[in-house]
């Protein structure tokens, strides 16, 4: 199978969850998902695209940072909720290649984000976020960066070092 976004895998499972109406039903599918074989050699990828969307949620399920999840999802949209806070946990995430958190109220990202190594877009839009962690800098796979309508006073230098070429970014804008 060969998937544009993250390269060609091997005999890869990719599963995509849609929309959910309740937090509960969404909540037993990601538990499902957690006791496949497939998840426990690797061979499963999991797109969360909209799944999380509109429900909200103040918190974070647990259950986003389990072992298998951990591992496999690539794609995570938990935008149109009423998240405050983004856990530290988010770092643990070592396959997101997409994470889109607009329209919360987020006042800050924590450190942890500097782990998502293989993160290449992060739309943070529409939040209260006054200052973003420097450890954004380090991601090297991060070309899209939107984190236009929020409080920012300014931006990490980090961000603009090295040589980086983005395909898109938008800060300041209000």
């Amino acid at each position: 199978m060969d998937d544009a976004e993250s390269g060609p895998v091997e005999d890869a499972v990719v599963v995509e969850l849609w929309h959910h109406k309740t937090q509960e039903t969404l909540l037993c599918a990601l538990a499902g998902l957690g006791h496949g074989g497939e998840a426990a050699q690797g061979g499963l990828r999991i797109r969360m695209d909209g799944v999380l969307a509109d429900l909200r949620m103040q918190v974070c399920p647990k259950e986003l940072f389990s072992a298998s999840m951990c591992r496999c999802l690539t794609s995570l949209e938990i935008d149109d909720n009423k998240l405050a806070v983004l856990p530290s946990e988010i770092g643990q995430l070592a396959a997101l290649t997409h994470l889109k958190i607009t329209q919360n109220k987020l006042v800050s990202l924590p450190v942890e984000v500097g782990q998502l190594h293989n993160l290449v877009s992060l739309w943070g839009r529409n939040n209260q976020l006054s200052s973003l962690p420097s450890q954004l800098g380090s991601l090297t796979s991060l070309t899209e960066l939107d984190m236009s309508y929020n409080e920012l006073e300014d931006v990490p230098a980090q961000l603009f070092g090295g040589g980086r070429v983005w395909r898109g970014q938008r800060f300041l804008s209000r």
